[in-house]
Order: structure tokens, then C-alpha cells, then sequence
């Protein structure tokens, strides 16, 4: 069985270290999950214990060119993702960012880690668009991303400082503090916005009237005045 090299932060933001036996890199990291660990760098050793990468990099260098050829008859890789066509027929947006905060944080405040968080709200969300960003932040998880660097991938939905908040929370193990200084700041400027449209309504509604009625005068009832006065033999001043 493949074992796997990690480095990690609990849920008190203390950094750890060591190795798990799992099946596949998924696996290890759902197993790490479930332990409530943050984590932060997650390496596959070799039968050796060095990792696999620079095993794999050293016998690149001792393999004869020959046999790094690829096969011409080899299969075509898959092109797409399974987690990523959702995204691809509904596009999540900005509106979706407060939502997910929201849900995120019901879960991480029960105790489960922020992986397997996302792991749930990608299956149990009803929304198509919730679902989808959940689906692809999780792909990204799974193979040992932050989250941070997940929702770097969607700048049209997280803008950099909430990016950066996240980062900051995951290497200090306070998440839970983070997210709920998001929503906040996310809550109270949703409602200052809302205050905002309600105070420009009524002008904005004053102001298309008024231009309807000097558009009315001018093009209706100017021109009637003027034929008037030229029929009486009169001039309409400028």
C-alpha cells in the first residue's frame, strides 16, 4: 500500500508532521481530514521512503531516450472532469459567494474540517449553481489544494482579500473566526446596498417623469403650438 508524507495544521493551528498508509493520495487525504487536520503539503513516498516525484524525476535521467517515447496507439485522456461539467452548464457567480460562506460555516462550526465541509455541501446542496462551485472547490481539495488556492480559481465569485483572509486563517487554525468576519463584512454591505437603491428609487422615479414630460412638451405639443401660431400669422420665438 502507497504511503504518503504530510505536514498539517490541527484545529488549535499547531503544525504537525508524519506518514499514512492509504490507497490512493484521496484517500489519504479524507482519512487526514476526518482527524480534523488543515492540510498544508501531502507527498507520495517511494518503496524507498523518498518521494515518489524525485524517484520518478531520477529515473527520467537514467531512462534511454527510446524508451520515453509515448506508445502511438495509447489512449486519448479523458478531457474533461466529471466535477466540472456542472460548471460548464451553470456558471456559478458573485451571488453564490455569501451563501457558500454561510453554509461552509454551519458545517466547520460543528466540528467537521473544511474539506469535508465542502465534500458535503457538494452532494447535499440543492442549488445547481452552490453545487457546482462546491463540486469544483472539492476537486481541487482532493488533491491536497487549500482552500484558499481553490477559491483563488474563481475570481469572479472571491475577490483577493477574502482569498487572503481564508490563506490567513487556514496557517493560524482560526477558520471559523475568519469566515464569520466574512459574512459580516458581506452582510452588513448587502444591506447598505439595499439602503442605497431604496434612497435612489424615489429620484430616479422623479427623474424619468420629468424627462417624459419635457419630452411630451417638445415633440407633441411645441409642434402643435407652432402650426398654430403660423396659422395665425405669427412667429414662435426661439
Amino acid at each position: 500500500m502507497p504511503s504518503f508524507s504530510y505536514a498539517a495544521r490541527d484545529r488549535s493551528g499547531s503544525a504537525t508532521q508524519g506518514t499514512l498508509d492509504s490507497p490512493t493520495r484521496r484517500d489519504a487525504l479524507r482519512t487526514l481530514s476526518a482527524r480534523g487536520l488543515s492540510i498544508t503539503a501531502l507527498t507520495e513516498l517511494s518503496s524507498s521512503g523518498a518521494p515518489a516525484a524525485a524517484s520518478a524525476k531520477k529515473k527520467a535521467r537514467t531512462t534511454p531516450r527510446a524508451e520515453l517515447k509515448p506508445a502511438t496507439n495509447s489512449a486519448p485522456a479523458a478531457s474533461v472532469s466529471l466535477f466540472h461539467r456542472p460548471n460548464q452548464i451553470i456558471r456559478p457567480t458573485g451571488k453564490h459567494r455569501l451563501p457558500f460562506l454561510q453554509a461552509l460555516l454551519d458545517l466547520t462550526s460543528s466540528g467537521l474540517s473544511t474539506g469535508e465541509a465542502i465534500r458535503l455541501l457538494s452532494v447535499r446542496l440543492k442549488d445547481p449553481g452552490l453545487r457546482a462551485l462546491c463540486q469544483g472547490l472539492w476537486e481541487q481539495i482532493s488533491e491536497g489544494a487549500p482552500l484558499s488556492r481553490a477559491m483563488a480559481s474563481y475570481p469572479h465569485i472571491f475577490d483577493t482579500s477574502t482569498i487572503n483572509l481564508i490563506a490567513a486563517g487556514e496557517a493560524t487554525g482560526s477558520i471559523n473566526d475568519t469566515l464569520a468576519r466574512i459574512i459580516d463584512h458581506l452582510t452588513k454591505q448587502n444591506e447598505l446596498r439595499g439602503q442605497i437603491i431604496s434612497a435612489l428609487a424615489y429620484p430616479v422615479f422623479m427623474l424619468f417623469v420629468a424627462s417624459g414630460v419635457i419630452l411630451f412638451f417638445l415633440f407633441y405639443l411645441l409642434p402643435k403650438m407652432e402650426n398654430l401660431l403660423s396659422s395665425l400669422g405669427g412667429k414662435l420665438p426661439a
